[in-house]
């Protein structure tokens, strides 16, 4: 590959700071692109132009290198917490580890039995006959209604014709 075509073109923005500002600050609320541009008043086109900024590349590159250095500090803390003599403390440190693996949800075991249940039932249900798998894959069973022809007449109102 030639160097002209490693080049990549870099558009300057002529964004007002305060706007750029207003978009990474929505950006990192979790606003998509979208509604971020209907928000500030510019193009959709123009937003990852704002994000894709070196100076912003980097902060999050600082901020993601940062959170995971603090990642085995945050662990051993969970770890510490479920060793605690505060069983109710314990318990509810292991709830939420436990929802953010996805093992459980906000519902609790509750939720988790109900679902398995729901499961079931599920599979035991048979589907509708109209959504049953026939020998050309599913196929929708043929309504036993009959169109109905309409005809369409124009008929002369005799009342009309006495007023002339």
């Amino acid at each position: 590959m030639s160097e002209d075509a490693k080049t990549q073109v870099v558009r300057i923005l002529y964004t007002p700071q305060a706007v750029q500002n207003r978009v990474i600050e929505r950006h990192l609320e979790g606003a998509s692109n979208g509604e971020i541009a209907a928000e500030v008043g510019i193009d959709r086109e123009t937003v990852p132009r704002i994000l894709a900024q070196q100076e912003l590349v980097e902060l999050r590159a600082a901020h993601l290198s940062r959170l995971e250095r603090m990642a085995s500090k945050a662990l051993d803390v969970y770890e510490e917490t479920l060793s605690s003599k505060d069983a109710h403390l314990a318990a509810a440190t292991a709830t939420k580890i436990l929802e953010g693996v996805g093992v459980m949800d906000g519902r609790g075991l509750q939720g988790a039995v109900d679902d398995s249940i729901q499961r079931e039932l599920m599979r035991k249900t048979p589907p509708p006959p109209e959504f049953q798998q026939g020998p050309h894959g599913f196929v929708r069973q043929k309504s036993k209604r009959q169109a109905v022809k309409t005809e369409l007449r124009v008929v002369a109102d005799p009342s009309l014709d006495q007023q002339r």
